[in-house]
């Protein structure tokens, strides 16, 4: 009489079989999922960076501020941050309106913007405290504000465009205890925010003289010269962390997100990578616009 069904020998062999082939398949599926994630990120630094220079080119030139003082402070006259005076370019233009409001109304719609989420950023979804992620104002790529606080104007950057960086990766939050928002008005709302450690927007060699006392800023790593070269004002040959553990993450500098170097928006709207071997003087002199070096660094 035939046999009907497998032995438990050979069902075992065919199971095994499956076992290889999956342990073969999946660190290529993983190489084809990251390559994905890393384009879109590189899409998106692309997005943000043509975005900026268009508000630059709607001001005649002139980079947004750094800080936005609403009108209500009574400070003078209304001035729009990087990113309220960006997001209008990123289709995000009724968002932009709303983070600067000094009132706490619920917003209508969700300030989690996917388009400033890098997929790659290990600290998503890491959200401790009390607040819906509709709520949060997360980004996950950093502004270059020594560029803006040195250069002022797209003229101002002498070192060239394609030879200064606009915009960088960056955890985007529980970094070191810090968090990186889309706003600079957030450093005024700590308080009702809630947050355990320092927020602030998500700028990058945010550091220097006359950055004030605010904990999120003071600390950050800016460059200097040295023997007439940029070097890194925290010393010890630093540049930028490539994808570190989220335990070490110093919010003092740029994170790369896949381990593979860092993904910059050049002030020419193109996007290069970083080589985590990139040397100190390198890596700032391409952070300040007008150190007078011009590097061979591509």
């Amino acid at each position: 009489m035939p046999r009907k069904g497998l032995t438990l020998i050979e069902l075992l062999v065919v199971l095994g079989i499956l076992g290889v082939l999956i342990g073969l398949l999946l660190p290529a599926v993983q190489q084809v999922r990251q390559a994905a994630m890393r384009l879109t990120s590189v899409n998106k630094v692309k997005q943000l960076t043509l975005a900026f220079l268009q508000a630059t080119d709607e001001r005649q030139g002139t980079f947004p501020e750094l800080e936005y003082w609403p009108a209500s402070l009574h400070l003078g006259p209304e001035r729009a941050d990087v990113f309220k005076a960006t997001l209008p370019y990123l289709g995000e233009a009724v968002v932009a309106d709303w983070i600067q409001r000094p009132q706490k109304d619920p917003f209508p719609g969700s300030l989690y913007l996917k388009v400033l989420l890098n997929p790659g950023d290990p600290t998503l979804g890491r959200n401790p405290h009390r607040f819906e992620l509709t709520e949060t104002r997360y980004s996950s790529y950093a502004a270059n504000a020594w560029m803006i606080r040195e250069g002022k104007q797209i003229t101002g950057c002498s070192d060239g465009l394609s030879h200064t960086i606009a915009f960088s990766e960056h955890y985007s939050q529980q970094c070191g205890n810090a968090y990186f928002f889309y706003s600079s008005y957030t450093r005024y709302r700590n308080i009702w925010e809630g947050f355990a450690g320092p927020a602030g927007p998500a700028y990058f060699a945010d550091g220097g003289p006359g950055r004030g006392e605010n904990p999120r800023h003071s600390g950050d790593d800016y460059p200097i010269t040295v023997g007439g070269e940029s070097r890194s004002s925290l010393g010890g040959g630093r540049t930028f962390q490539d994808r570190p553990r989220i335990e070490d993450c110093d919010p003092r500098l740029p994170q790369s997100t896949y381990g593979s170097g860092l993904q910059i928006g050049m002030l020419d709207g193109s996007v290069q990578t970083l080589s985590p071997s990139v040397s100190e003087t390198v890596f700032w002199s391409l952070v300040s616009p007008n150190a007078g070096e011009i590097t061979a660094w591509e």
